[in-house]
């Protein structure tokens, strides 16, 4: 059973996320700035403000500022989006 989240006004929240199996998510240079283009994307459609960040090669860390109820469909936006396009820029199909 998953645990419920505390999701206040205004709430900071830290987000990690890593490549399966701790495989490399963030190739090159052109891969972070695809990710930076996608958090201004989540920034624009949910309102989530990024206060700060680290791309680090197998994961990410990310601090938050997101509105009640917005967090979760913020980040599976933001890995969706990304997911896709690193695949369609490597030529896969798969995570």
């Amino acid at each position: 059973m998953s645990r419920v989240r505390i999701d206040p006004p205004g709430g900071v929240h830290h987000v990690m996320n890593r490549g399966v199996n701790r495989n490399t998510v963030f190739f090159d240079d052109d891969a972070r700035l695809a990710f930076g283009a996608q958090l201004a994307a989540v920034h624009d459609k949910f309102g989530a403000e990024v206060l700060a960040y680290c791309l680090m090669g197998n994961h990410f860390h990310l601090l938050l500022r997101t509105e009640p109820g917005t967090l979760s469909p913020t980040m599976q936006h933001l890995s969706s989006r990304f997911t896709r396009e690193t695949n369609r820029r490597l030529g896969r199909d798969g995570p």
